[in-house]
């Protein structure tokens, strides 16, 4: 195994109604105060945390925008399918935001904690943003049967 991180390929950890929203299509924006940037075009596994605790689907990263806190939520809050309360509490003590902008949501059949140990053993869910190897994503891939 391969100690290189792909770039392309992360699992983002959301509350299960933020990641509901990303693989239905009705929330295309993700706000982050400080994530490891993923390579445009990236896929973003999403993974919906408790109750859930399964990855749920996946969706491209169309664009990153970084910039302060209220221009971010002028340009994106009718897309980040949360209240203005909820951004602005989440963003409390800091004036910097990052907004990912996704595309082509997809939603899968649930793989569970324990079937992501198939993809990388001991897998543990990410506090904010994990990279995937290319044997990891390969194995994910085979799992949801897709190309």
């Amino acid at each position: 195994m391969t100690d290189i991180y792909d770039r392309n390929e992360a699992v983002i950890s959301l509350w299960p109604e933020f990641a509901e929203a990303i693989v239905a299509g009705t929330k295309t924006v993700e706000f982050r105060r400080r994530i490891p940037i993923p390579a445009l075009s990236a896929r973003i596994w999403i993974y919906a945390t408790r109750p859930i605790k399964s990855v749920i689907g996946f969706t491209y990263l169309e664009a990153i925008d970084t910039g302060n806190v209220d221009q971010l939520w002028q340009k994106y809050g009718k897309e980040a399918f949360l209240s203005e309360k909820q951004y602005r509490d989440y963003f409390e003590g800091t004036d910097k935001a990052i907004a990912f902008l996704l595309r082509d949501h997809q939603k899968i059949e649930p793989i569970g904690l324990e079937q992501m140990a198939v993809v990388r053993p001991h897998f543990l869910p990410p506090q904010s943003l994990t990279w995937l190897r290319k044997e990891e994503t390969q194995r994910l891939v085979t799992l949801v049967g897709i190309k």
